[in-house]
Order: C-alpha cells, then structure tokens, then sequence
C-alpha cells in the first residue's frame, strides 16, 4: 500500500491505491504493453488512411467532413456512458473488449460500401463503441500501471504503430485500401483476446469507491477547476488542429505523396514519440503533467508555422516527426493530468468526458467547417487558419489553472 502527497503537500484521498507484489505488477505492466503494441498496430492500419478512403469512393469534401464529424457527434453520447459503466462495473476489461471487437466488425463492413448514406449509417453505429476504446484503455492504464508509469505502458503503443504503419503503407499501395480494413479487424479482435489475460483493475484502486450518478459526476467535475482548465484548454486545441488533421493525407495526395509516404510519415512520428514517453515520465514525476501540456502545446504551434512558411512534403514529414516528441507529452500530460485530479471514482468518466465527448464535440463542429475551407480555398489554408489556436488554448489553460492568470508558478 502506498499513499502519495498532492502538490501542497497535503494527502488526496483520490492518490489512494493499493500496488500488487512487484514480480505480479511487472507481469501486468508487460501484459498492458502488450496489449497497447497490438491495439495500436490495428489501429495503424486503417486510422492514418480513412478519409483518402473516403475520397476514393468519390466524396467530396463536404460530405467527408460530415462524415468525420457524424461520429463524433454520436460519441459525445455514448462516451460518458461507457465511461460511467466501467467506473461502476467490477470487470471493466471485458467492456472494453465490447468495444473492440464491435468496432472491429463494423469497421470491416465499413470498407465494402462506396455509397454515402451507407457510410454514413455504418459510421453512426460503429462511432457508438469506437469512442470507447482509447479512454477505457487510458484508464485500464492507469490502474494497472499508475500515474508514474503511464508513458511507459502507451510507449508500447507508439512502437506498435511505427512498426504497423509504415508495412501497412506499403500493403495498401500495392494491394486495395480494402487491406487496411483486413488487417485493422484482425489484431483488434486479437486485441480483444488478450484482454483475457490482463486482471482487471478495480481491485487495486480507487475505483472501488461507487461512482455517483451521471448528474453527480457532472457536478462534481464542473467544481474542479484544474480540469475545467484542461477542458477548455483541449477544445480550442481540437478545434484548431482537426481544422487540417482530417483533410492533411489528402493535401500531401495533392503534393505527389502516395500511401507509402503516408505510412512513412506515422512511422516516423511514432518513432520519435517511443523516447519522449519515457521523457515525459521523467519529467511528469520530477515536475508535473501541467509542464508537459505547456511544452508540448508550444512545440506544437511552431510546428504549424513552418508548414505555413513552407509547404512541401519534405517539411511536412520533418515536422511531423518532431511532432511525434510533442504528441507525446501531450497526451501523457493530458491523461495523467487527469488521472492527478480526477474525484475518486470519476476517473475513467472524467477521462471519456475530457479526451472523448469534448474532443468529438469540437470536432462535431470543426468537421463541416474545415469541410467547407478545403473545398473553397484549400487545404493550405486550413493550417493558416490552425496557426494561432495553440496560442490560445494555452491562454485558456494558464489562464483557469489554479486560479493565477499567466502564472507559471503552478507548473
């Protein structure tokens, strides 16, 4: 049994947990890498590629833009539910395997119709178990693994997709798109399997404690200001960046990059985000999760800036592999930032809320707009338009944190 300090130094009943006997935590550790390295190399094999699937059966803009934000739309529904049903439910994982491997199959039928309407059916009913997927194995991360060793679990996560990404590239250029749905139903029910054999977390930590119900949970996150700081932060941030993430294959198409290249640049991005998971471990324990959101959203805007100043394909994968370094401490910093200050028996509700329904919510409302900029003045554009959002979003979040507009004496 451990307790830890919050960063007054005071003990935070919602630090509680109970660790495992260290050889039986190690074997859980490495049976969640596992299990990140096989999700992940599913997910490589269909994620970096679906709207140049979309456009390949003739869909325009608009309606691509539609149906990226359709999905999104559903999981701002179905997100929290999934969310509230695994801090409720004392098998946790086997929800998540319902998710996967539902979201497996629908995927597969997905990559057999070209009509729009079925699309846009298909994408409705899969969105209602994928938005379930990378927040409940967020979560299932957190309670095995704890906060100071989260990077090093999802860094499996990232190796899995730069060893899937680059051969499945390569597979769809010389085969069909239809391969990347092949190959994304087979590991993800793989992945689902080997949830079998990972325990669940419940009996280790402060999910034991009933969650309250929905409009408690609400109440209660709505208080927390350090998470209303991040949940501001994370809208004008997904905003922005979905303005040219979605429509980003199809301007490097329109530079002469095929898949193969595509594939390239997520190898190389994952590539670089393997070290700086640990990095941000490092750095997490030393300091706190909110340095790495601040360094990460910094990085980020310059990113954008040097594509704005120049673009081709060659600043565009160089920029996305640096961007790898910055993706990671984003995300290790936004899940454990929230995994810090979650309410005891909210944290997998405040995860899905934070990372699932707002991201999908903006993203709900990005997708027509970023829709429309691409099909009017184009995708370069789209990143001019992106440029100052990180500028902003890290406004927001300085600005709200702890209450000290600008300081940064709360890092």
């Amino acid at each position: 049994m451990r307790f830890e300090e919050d960063d007054a130094g005071k003990f935070n009943p919602g630090d509680w947990t109970l660790t495992a006997p260290p050889i039986e935590a190690r074997r859980e550790r490495n049976l969640l890498r596992l299990y990140f390295f096989v999700m992940w190399s599913g997910g490589a094999f269909l994620w970096p590629f679906i709207s140049l699937f979309y456009a390949r059966q003739n869909l325009n803009g608009m309606q691509i833009g539609v149906l990226v934000s359709i999905g999104s739309g559903v999981a701002l529904l179905f997100a929290p539910l999934w969310g509230q049903w695994s801090d409720r439910s004392p098998h946790p994982a086997r929800l998540l395997q319902i998710a996967l491997v539902g979201t497996a199959l629908i995927s597969l039928v997905i990559g057999f119709h070209k009509v729009f309407l079925c699309l846009l059916l298909l994408t409705i009913l899969n969105a209602t178990l994928s938005c379930a997927v990378l927040p409940l194995s967020d979560s299932l991360a957190l309670g095995i693994a704890d906060r100071e060793n989260y990077g090093s679990v999802r860094m499996w996560g990232s190796l899995g997709w730069a060893v899937a990404v680059l051969f499945a590239g390569w597979l769809i250029e010389k085969t069909t798109l239809l391969s990347g749905f092949y190959g994304f139903t087979t590991i993800f029910i793989g992945a689902a399997l080997l949830l079998f054999l990972v325990p669940d977390e419940r009996a280790r930590n402060d999910q034991n404690d009933p969650a309250p119900g929905r409009a408690g949970s609400i109440k209660t996150l709505l208080g927390n200001r350090n998470l209303l700081a991040l949940a501001g932060a994370v809208c004008v941030w997904y905003f922005i960046e979905g303005s040219f993430r979605n429509f980003e294959p199809l301007y490097l198409d329109q530079l002469g990059a095929g898949e193969s290249v595509l594939g390239l640049l997520n190898t190389l991005r994952a590539l670089a985000e393997i070290p700086a998971m640990l990095w941000a471990d490092q750095l997490g324990r030393r300091r706190s999760p909110s340095l790495l959101i601040i360094v990460a959203l910094i990085a980020r805007g310059l990113a954008c800036a040097a594509i704005v100043a120049s673009p081709s394909v060659p600043v565009i994968v160089l920029v996305r592999t640096i961007d790898g370094l910055s993706g990671a401490f984003l995300y290790v910093g936004i899940v454990v930032f929230i995994g810090k200050y979650a309410p005891v028996g909210q944290r997998t509700f405040a995860i899905t809320v934070i990372t699932s329904t707002l991201v999908n919510l903006v993203l709900l409302l990005n997708g027509p707009v970023s829709g429309w900029i691409y099909e009017t003045i184009g995708a370069y554009w789209l990143y001019v338009f992106s440029l100052g959002g990180y500028v902003v979003g890290l406004g927001v979040f300085m600005a709200i944190k702890n209450g000290k507009k600008g300081s940064m004496q709360s890092i």
